[in-house]
């Protein structure tokens, strides 16, 4: 400590022997700013660490980047963006002196601007421990010091490999307040066309239906009618929940980047649980609105006579139950395919697609039969077709919501895949599976059931031997740094 205030004062006493200061006025116009980088923090605690490790593929300096990297850091009355920018042309000047040598462990302090009274033109050089140690730390005494602007002739997330570059003395991550230079964000594109032309494929799957119109389909609906509905709910749970474990889920981790790693454990959970109840909560709304289908056909008056509800309203409550929980079911399905296309690869885009068509297949079966079931909904074909196109339609849009709201925040996307997984999961292992098990007559059967399962766990899985991860343009990484590592600075 003692030969860092004596290396500023004989800096200060240089300064002004050559012929006291620059002047301020603006004789350095043309100075080169020596900065690539410069943040504002907030430090209300009494030290940090500034760090700088080895980094993977740079096989010069052991792994650094470069072995030194040079600094300059101001005492700010604040972390605003005009604090920040105030010093920013001071930071240019001080580079242009030369820097006091800082070895691994030892400490900086932040000086006072040399435009400000006491000022200083003064700058640090950062040694680090190549081929010694792979991670470098410099102590950085902020005693009432509210905020520091540092200026480094480096991005300092390129010697990040395990570590953030800026933490307190409890080993959490600091981020800063304001960056320079300003990241300009990347616009996402909206891919309008096919998130809309991959919801209407889905939507034309409620037209499942017309297949029992052709004779030979609807006799063979009639002859095996177990092995139909399990085969084809097997195969769509297989898919979906293919689709949860393999993608979205995955895919949340990467997006959830919260610095508290407990608590994006904690919201990665909640969304998942919460996606998997979404859909019984909404059959208890739409329930607790019109009661289901299986109400008993009488009810008791004041006099406990019992009269027969009439068969119009068993039918309203059939048709309100299937149609409204599809027109809900579906309006979600329609977000997760526009959030897919928005910002993951295309081949995510389209295994979220497909995974939607095979349980809507499997579904709309179910939906059809009960709408036409002279019993239940007894609606002509024709006629339950078109209800059930119209409810349908809820996938369209959903997709028009998502990719019409543009960018979102990084985390929000992490939580509404992880919210997504759930529902799928919910959709596979209870609703799917379910109607197999309770459908299947035979052990042969029971066998056909389970590979139609494998048969659509792999239909999905297959996306991965090429596969991106969900980030959207401009964010290079969960932390959004966009940064790429570009080491080439011109040395």
């Amino acid at each position: 400590m003692r030969s860092l205030a004596l290396s500023i004062g004989m800096s200060m006493l240089a300064t002004a022997a050559a012929g006291g200061g620059h002047g301020h006025g603006g004789g350095h116009g043309e100075a080169e700013s020596g900065w690539e980088w410069a943040g504002s923090f907030d430090t209300p605690d009494s030290h940090y660490v500034w760090q700088a490790q080895a980094v993977e593929g740079v096989e010069d300096n052991h792994g650094y980047v470069d072995p030194s990297m040079k600094m300059v850091i101001f005492s700010i009355p604040d972390s605003t963006e005009e604090s920040l920018h105030a010093v920013e042309e001071e930071a240019g000047h001080s580079f242009g002196v030369n820097c006091t040598e800082v070895e691994v462990n030892e400490y900086i302090l932040p000086t006072i601007p040399a435009n400000l009274p006491g000022g200083v033109d003064y700058c640090y050089e950062l040694h680090f421990a190549v081929g010694i140690n792979p991670t470098s730390s410099f102590f950085v005494n902020t005693t009432d010091v509210a905020a520091i602007a540092i200026f480094a002739q480096h991005v300092p997330v390129e010697f990040e490999r395990d570590m953030h570059y800026f933490k307190d003395v409890h080993g959490d991550d600091i981020e800063p307040v304001h960056e320079l230079p300003e990241e300009v964000e990347a616009e996402v594109p909206r891919p309008w066309g096919i998130a809309i032309g991959a919801a209407i494929i889905v939507n034309l799957i409620t037209f499942t239906g017309v297949v029992f119109v052709v004779p030979g389909c609807n006799n063979l609906r009639n002859k095996y009618p177990a092995g139909l509905f399990s085969l084809a709910n097997a195969f769509a749970s297989g898919a979906l929940l293919a689709a949860a474990f393999f993608l979205m889920l995955h895919e949340a981790t990467h997006l959830l980047t919260d610095p508290n790693e407990s608590f994006s454990a904690f919201m990665w959970g909640a969304l998942i649980l919460t996606g998997f109840i979404t859909s019984s909560l909404l059959e208890v709304v739409v329930h607790s609105i019109m009661p289901p289908a299986s109400s008993p056909d009488t009810a008791n008056t004041k006099d406990g006579i019992q009269i027969e509800i009439s068969e119009k309203s068993k039918r309203i409550r059939v048709l309100s139950g299937v149609l409204v929980g599809d027109f809900i079911h579906n309006l979600v399905d329609g977000i997760l395919i526009g959030f897919a296309f928005m910002y993951c690869d295309q081949t995510v885009g389209w295994s979220i697609a497909a995974s939607t068509v095979y349980h809507e297949f499997a579904q709309e079966v179910s939906d059809y039969l009960v709408l036409t079931d002279p019993k239940q909904g007894n609606l002509s074909t024709p006629l339950a077709l078109l209800w059930n196109f119209l409810s349908g339609t809820s996938v369209i849009w959903g997709a028009i919501i998502m990719v019409g709201m543009g960018d979102i925040d990084i985390r929000a996307q992490g939580l509404l895949l992880a919210f997504g997984g759930g529902v799928y999961i919910q959709i596979g292992a209870t609703e799917c599976m379910n109607r197999v098990h309770g459908s299947v007559n035979s052990n042969m059967l029971r066998i056909a059931a389970y590979l139609a399962f494998v048969a659509g766990a792999i239909s999905i899985g297959l996306v991965l031997y090429d596969h991106e991860h969900c980030v959207p343009a401009g964010a290079e990484d969960a932390h959004g740094h966009g940064h790429g590592h570009g080491h080439g600075h011109g040395h």
